[in-house]
């Protein structure tokens, strides 16, 4: 395998960021964005020329220098980047260069040489370097993207937080394997937390609304035993039905719409809401307003794509969470508030 085109190793913000930034307007990002892109291929490149296969070592000067020479291109890509971006961005797009780097450790391998101590280095060092770099590149470009995405969505200023505990997964729908999508990453982690606050095995109640094939569903049930999905579906499609058989004794179908279904859930009986059903700015509003005193307090009220294309769910979520005075959480595409103890009105 070409290691080169490896997204285990290489992050190409190119492929996953920029069709959003150019849909968003903001193309000075793009720019920055195709210069991470490059840089990462620059180092993944380093392995072919200062790295030997027969001893599993890399020349320490030869990486040091190439490491000076990736950190000043795009400190100077930036500069020029950054006074065309709104404020608010250009300090976004600073961080999100400066702690990709210090996060990667890839510094460390720069200060070997100044040492002058050793003359070669670890393959291992190398690798290490690269996948720290590609998992902090993608997290603090996604801090990037959903500023940007705030920003054209939503001027006003919402408190927002990307808790990395939140972040994981994939883009896509869930499949018979183990990896998980961005939703279900997300829903998980939140369904896990919710969990320590109750007696062990003490049941989790969750309703999604708009189910389609049940992926998330299945990936939800069979991660938690504990858990009871209520499914708000108007057209429920047979491969969703026959994914939920095996879990007949923990489903609730609710062949209706999300506000006649709301209607029949006792308040404050329900753990999780997840909102994937209608993503306009009406309909999203609608459904926040239907279930949002289903919820315990403590409980979440989560949404799915969160995403640039997507304006009208950015909307309805930050206009409530501005409106509730909460912080918005945050992940690939999705967006979750808790509830307080004071509840909302």
């Amino acid at each position: 395998m070409d290691l080169r085109l490896d997204p285990s190793f290489n992050f190409n913000c190119t492929s996953i960021f920029r069709e959003d930034l150019v849909l968003l307007g903001y193309l000075p990002l793009t720019t920055l964005c195709s210069e991470h892109t490059a840089v990462n291929l620059a180092i993944v490149s380093m392995m072919f020329s200062f790295c030997s296969r027969e001893d599993g070592f890399c020349d320490v000067p030869a990486v040091g220098r190439e490491f000076r020479g990736l950190k000043a291109r795009l400190v100077r890509v930036l500069g020029k980047v950054a006074p065309r971006l709104p404020a608010k961005l250009g300090r976004l797009a600073a961080l999100a260069s400066r702690r990709s780097w210090r996060e990667s450790r890839c510094e460390e391998i720069m200060e070997v040489p100044r040492a002058e101590i050793f003359t070669h280095i670890p393959v291992a060092n190398l690798f290490e370097c690269m996948r720290k770099l590609k998992d902090a590149s993608f997290y603090h470009w996604q801090i990037l993207l959903h500023g940007a995405i705030l920003l054209r969505s939503f001027p006003s200023t919402v408190r927002w937080t990307l808790p990395r505990a939140f972040f994981g997964g994939h883009a896509g729908e869930d499949a018979e394997e183990e990896a998980r999508t961005y939703r279900s990453f997300a829903l998980l982690a939140l369904l896990q937390h919710l969990a320590l606050e109750k007696a062990p095995l003490a049941p989790l109640v969750a309703v999604e609304i708009g189910v389609s094939w049940a992926s998330t569903s299945r990936a939800l049930l069979r991660a938690l035993p504990s858990l009871h999905l209520i499914l708000v579906e108007p057209e429920i499609q047979a491969i969703a039905r026959t994914r939920m058989l095996e879990f007949q004794d923990r489903v609730t179908w609710v062949n209706e719409m999300s506000r006649e279904a709301a209607a029949k859930v006792e308040d404050q009986s329900v753990d999780l809401v997840f909102i994937d059903g209608d993503h306009s700015y009406e309909a999203v509003i609608e459904d926040i307003r239907a279930w949002r005193r289903k919820l315990r307090v403590g409980g979440v009220l989560v949404g799915h794509d969160f995403t640039a294309p997507q304006r009208g769910v950015v909307r309805a979520a930050a206009e409530f969470a501005l409106r509730v005075n909460a912080t918005l959480g945050l992940s690939p595409d999705c967006w979750w508030l808790f509830k307080p103890k004071s509840g909302w009105e």
